[in-house]
């Protein structure tokens, strides 16, 4: 860590000159008188102090800068409360409108929630379907458009925050969201939402490979700016989690109501 900034160099390269003659006047016999050595020693000591003022200024500024930095970062994380618990929330719901009823065990952390369970019953889910949400007309809308909508504006959020406070998060930081916001997941979901708003596409989109694969990616990548968030967070914020959603059917969507009705073994022999 430098403790000097560049505006020091000149400085302290004319007090080290003149240290370095007042010690050799002081410690050899090149000059002879007591008054000019007695002088030397007084000119060793004031410059020894000003370099510890100058130390410990420098280590004040730059501590109170360091501090400066985290009340702006502590600023800017709690600005991703609502985004990040929207993106949790929307997770929540499409799990919740996949399955066929609620899961015996019901996991509060976000690692345990996004396990295989999760990933097999989105292989049924509808995407055509209706959105436990409706538009400002009044009008309701299928999941293609909800989630194009949602997942737009958290791009547009990040870059947002990103141009604002980029100065003041660490690098960690910074690489997560960049990495966030290039997500495949996120490109692919919205180029098929437009797709899907002109012409038919599949409705278990969430089946094929590639999307799986980067969604399981993407939600690595979500859950490790969640973690930092509440890392990061002051202590009267809340954390975020699973754990502020419910199961209840009466608060929308209900239980597999985006679920794909499968034809059973009966109907498949009878279609023979």
């Amino acid at each position: 860590m430098k403790v000097f900034k560049n505006i020091w160099f000149i400085p302290l390269v004319v007090f080290s000159l003149i240290l370095g003659i007042a010690i050799f006047i002081t410690v050899t016999d090149f000059v002879s008188s007591e008054t000019i050595k007695n002088l030397a020693l007084n000119i060793i000591a004031e410059i020894v102090i000003i370099f510890l003022v100058l130390i410990l200024i420098e280590r004040a500024v730059a501590r109170n800068k360091e501090k400066e930095r985290r009340r702006i970062e502590n600023i800017a994380f709690k600005l991703f409360a609502v985004p990040l618990h929207k993106q949790i929330k929307i997770f929540f719901d499409i799990y919740k409108s996949s399955v066929k009823k609620k899961p015996q065990i019901v996991h509060n952390k976000m690692e345990e929630f996004f396990n295989a369970a999760f990933y097999s019953n989105l292989r049924l889910f509808d995407f055509y379907c209706a959105a436990p949400i409706i538009d400002l007309t009044n009008r309701k809308i299928d999941w293609w458009e909800y989630l194009s909508n949602e997942f737009n504006s958290f791009k547009e959020f990040n870059d947002k925050i990103l141009f604002k406070y980029s100065y003041y998060f660490d690098t960690e930081t910074i690489i997560l969201i960049e990495k966030l916001n290039d997500s495949h997941f996120l490109g692919m979901l919205i180029s098929y939402s437009r797709i899907a708003r002109l012409q038919p596409v599949e409705h278990n989109f969430f089946n094929h490979l590639p999307f799986k694969s980067e969604l399981k990616t993407y939600l690595e990548l979500l859950v490790k700016l969640v973690n930092l968030y509440n890392k990061k967070k002051s202590k009267e914020d809340r954390a975020l989690g699973i754990n502020s959603f419910s199961w209840d059917n009466s608060i929308s969507p209900k239980i597999g109501s985006s679920r794909i009705s499968l034809p059973s073994m009966k109907d498949k022999k009878k279609g023979k």
